[in-house]
């Protein structure tokens, strides 16, 4: 079953980030967050997650789990 989870967003929030398990299954919520924050759009940061991810499975497993990733950059106080 799909994890819901209710969030109310803020002006101090830099980005969201939508990643299925195959994602988290190897990075925990600091590894990606350090690995957004160093991408210039949600094109890089996405691709950079992905292809993380990706390498983060062969390294650990037979087979790799799907791998989607969705960013939105949203502009918060802290972004440059």
């Amino acid at each position: 079953h799909p994890e819901v989870v209710e969030y109310s967003l803020s002006s101090k929030d830099d980005f969201l980030l939508l990643c299925s398990d195959g994602v988290t299954e190897w990075m925990d919520e600091k590894t990606c967050i350090d690995l957004v924050s160093k991408c210039k759009d949600p094109w890089e940061a996405s691709t950079a997650l992905v292809k993380e991810a990706r390498t983060r499975w062969m390294h650990n497993s037979d087979y790799i789990d799907d791998v989607t990733a969705i960013v939105i950059f949203l502009g918060g106080e802290e972004q440059k």
